[in-house]
């Protein structure tokens, strides 16, 4: 686990700009002009929130890559992170869902924290799913977008949610992460030190 928080401290130590690295924004189904600069500016505002909260990126290129499909109720049910090259964010976006919902969901945080660390194998997914959540409430709490007792509440139920899971998947975290939903130790270590 050692070698893990030196890859994140080290991370965080290398020189880099946010500014070097282009975002494109690719629609993958139907947009009006109108939706696609109401995304474009959220997609922005979540860029800079984050780059504001976790520094530079080491990635010259990302695109952005949005699908809006019709048969949801969530205002973006599904994101995730590709490798590449080029290096993606998935997200899927409801079709009918107002951008106000839009730009509440954790979602691109959630994604966009993935980006900050490297890809790690299966059985280390806890650390990797727990720095993304603690990540994406941090930056969503520093941007306004949650106060402080909701970032706290947040915290609080992925803790509880970690705690429940350890009594239905017993083992070690490399044996059960791969298959639980994730556990997060990570954030039980460092959010009481963001508090501060």
């Amino acid at each position: 686990m050692r070698i893990y928080v030196a890859i994140i401290v080290l991370a965080f130590l290398t020189p880099c700009t946010s500014a070097d690295t282009h975002w494109q924004l690719n629609f993958e189904s139907y947009a009006s002009d109108e939706r696609q600069q109401q995304l474009q500016a959220w997609v922005n505002t979540a860029v800079d929130n984050t780059h504001k909260q976790l520094g530079a990126l080491h990635y010259k290129h990302v695109e952005v890559n949005i699908s809006q499909p019709v048969f949801t109720t969530e205002a973006v049910p599904w994101g995730e992170i590709k490798r590449g090259p080029p290096v993606q964010v998935v997200l899927e976006i409801g079709r009918f869902a107002d951008i106000k919902r839009i730009r509440k969901d954790w979602t691109i945080y959630h994604e966009l924290a993935h980006l900050y660390m490297p890809y790690l194998p299966a059985e280390d997914r806890w650390l990797s799913e727990g720095f993304a959540t603690l990540m994406q409430n941090y930056t969503m709490l520093h941007a306004g977008i949650y106060n402080r007792g909701q970032f706290e509440h947040r915290l609080q139920a992925g803790l509880a949610r970690g705690k429940a899971d350890t009594r239905i998947q017993q083992g070690p975290l490399s044996e059960v992460s791969g298959n639980a939903k994730p556990i997060n130790v990570f954030i039980g270590l460092a959010w009481p030190i963001l508090l501060k």
